[in-house]
């Protein structure tokens, strides 16, 4: 495989999406309304640097004020946001910087029975762990991260389109740059059962060079077996190539998924087995006052930063939010995750837990006390990565809109 492909398939397809989403029918919408709200927050960090021997702590205070521009019609989301954050540390002053946080996301209704959506999500800090992704953790230092994303629904036809990079300030660390685009068509035979077509293509790049391309095809069916229950399988074949092969590999694909949902629970299950196994789970009970909350997954993912390679990446979190009163709320979360990169050694192993108590002090003023508790291992200790991070936070929310 070249080193640095061309990628004209991806770019045809982008182009035949943004093309598609020209086609958006103009809407009235309502007027545009700006919305501000701030922020404010004292952290204590015992281990600022993010690193395994002699950590050093530190407070932190954050001033975050937010502009956000939007405007809302029925079904539609329409927003463009930006979140400057000022931090100074009480110890460390030479560490006094400012992080960047812009979002944006447009919907507008298409050919009558369907809509566009686009977003964006951008963001620039020295704390890897502000960026919202799951990965290895890399020490301080800058990081920038971009998310984005082009989605065309129909009754019959899903066009979906994602990329995603990151770039980072350490040259020891790998920069990472993906593309996905899954089409799927949807043909309603009858009521309770409607027969797929889907094609999903992947591309990821490490520093130029692409490290793993796939494309997966295949047809298949969902059922209504009840109100309640549904379940589906497909079938068909996947192709990828790695930076080291000649020429493209390919094995059968297949596929089931399960989904049940009550009046107090859900539940899902996704499996498919293509260039890997890849799985899903989700088990939520509700009431009134409670939510818990079981997930896991397995899947492949691009890495990058400490990771050079495709990484198989499973995941399992517990989460529970409890109301204790009217304006008072407990959640606990849980997390650990591993990742295991194809041309690295051994694996890395993060955990994490979330403990916070949240105050509506009165209607746009809100106090939230929170604890988080991080660390990670690498199985074989031998990237010097490893660390444990503690951290206590008092945060005050406003809302001036």
């Amino acid at each position: 495989m070249s080193r640095h492909r061309k990628k004209t398939g991806i770019g045809i397809i982008v182009g035949a999406i943004f093309f598609l989403g020209s086609l958006a029918i103009p809407v009235q919408a309502d007027p545009l309304v700006w919305k501000t709200s701030l922020n404010l927050s004292e952290r204590y960090d015992d281990n600022i640097f993010i690193v395994r021997d002699d950590p050093d702590h530190d407070w932190v205070t954050f001033f975050t004020p937010r502009l956000r521009l939007e405007t809302k019609q029925e079904g539609l989301q329409r927003y463009l946001q930006y979140r400057p954050r000022f931090e100074w540390y009480a110890r460390h002053s030479d560490l006094a910087t400012v992080s960047h946080f812009v979002d944006f996301e447009w919907t507008a209704p298409f050919i009558q029975t369907g809509k566009v959506t686009l977003i964006n999500h951008f963001s620039y800090t020295p704390d890897f762990m502000e960026i919202a992704t799951g990965s290895v953790v890399v020490p301080r230092g800058k990081v920038y991260a971009n998310d984005a994303g082009v989605d065309v629904q129909t009754r019959a036809l899903e066009l979906s389109y994602r990329n995603g990079w990151r770039k980072y300030e350490d040259p020891e660390l790998t920069d990472s740059l993906s593309h996905d685009f899954e089409e799927r068509f949807s043909w309603h035979r009858s009521s309770p059962t409607v027969l797929m077509q889907r094609y999903h293509t992947r591309q990821f790049v490490h520093d130029n060079d692409l490290a793993l391309e796939t494309h997966t095809i295949g047809v298949g069916f969902q059922h209504s077996v009840s109100r309640t229950f549904s379940l589906g399988a497909e079938a068909g074949v996947a192709y990828w190539q790695t930076l080291e092969d000649d020429r493209y590999q390919n094995r059968p694909m297949i596929g089931l998924n399960l989904q049940e949902s009550g009046k107090r629970y859900r539940f899902s299950l996704s499996l498919r087995r293509d260039v890997q196994t890849e799985l899903s789970g989700e088990i939520e009970y509700q009431t009134s006052q409670r939510v818990l909350r079981l997930h896991y997954s397995r899947d492949l993912t691009v890495g990058g930063g400490l990771l050079g390679s495709p990484v198989d990446h499973r995941g399992s979190s517990v989460h529970l939010r409890q109301e204790l009163s009217r304006r008072k709320a407990l959640n606990l979360s849980g997390y650990r995750d591993t990742y295991k990169p194809e041309n690295q050694p051994g694996r890395y192993i993060v955990y994490r837990a979330d403990f916070s108590l949240q105050q509506t002090i009165r209607p746009g003023l809100t106090a939230v006390f929170l604890y988080r508790y991080l660390r990670q291992d690498h199985s074989d200790d031998l990237a010097g990565r490893e660390f444990t991070r503690n951290q206590l936070m008092l945060i005050l929310r406003t809302d001036f809109s």
